[in-house]
């Protein structure tokens, strides 16, 4: 076997240094960006409903509709609101317990999706394939769950902003996701 000299030695590490400065690495579970929060409902007649982070919950019922079970709970000095549809889809708010605004001016903090209608902005959906997802922003992080015991489902998690906002998806063993959730501490 040849020796490389320190020639060679310098241009291999100019050539790999170039590389990580243009992208040619590849892409990582982290490329996910905040964008992917948002999702999207198309309406059939040429429309899209969007539904972003931020937005107040009667923006939820205005697009989905007003067919949910409203949970509204108070305490240890939070204030949670919840719409939770007949699929299980449900998207929260969460503000001080001295909030006073009306449910639908409560702004959404994160959801569980399980309706395959609702899709991010790289299409993202309860029913495709997390082969595909994996394709588009690389593998998830795998976290073990009580709930994996139960249901069979595994979790992936990206991490959209210096783990305090994730994007997570929920997987069967045939490889399908089954559901999509954002969350975030802030």
């Amino acid at each position: 076997m040849r020796k490389i000299g320190k020639i060679g030695k310098i241009l291999f590490g100019v050539v790999l240094l170039f590389g990580l400065l243009t992208g040619a690495a590849p892409a990582g579970a982290h490329s996910m960006t905040l964008e992917e929060a948002t999702v999207y409902l198309d309406k059939g007649d040429g429309s899209t409903g969007t539904i972003k982070i931020g937005d107040t919950l009667g923006t939820v019922s205005a697009i989905l509709g007003s067919e949910y079970e409203l949970k509204d709970f108070k305490g240890d000095g939070i204030r949670m609101v919840k719409y939770v549809y007949p699929d299980e889809t449900f998207f929260y708010g969460r503000t001080s317990q001295r909030d006073t605004r009306a449910e639908e001016e409560i702004p959404i903090k994160g959801y569980t999706i399980k309706n395959s209608a609702l899709h991010t902005a790289s299409g993202i959906c309860v029913g495709m394939s997390y082969e595909e997802l994996a394709g588009k922003f690389g593998p998830g992080q795998q976290l073990a769950s009580k709930y994996e015991k139960q249901d069979g489902l595994i979790t992936y998690i990206y991490d959209l902003y210096k783990e305090v906002k994730e994007f997570s998806v929920r997987v069967d063993s045939a490889g399908t996701i089954k559901e999509m959730a954002f969350r975030q501490e802030m």
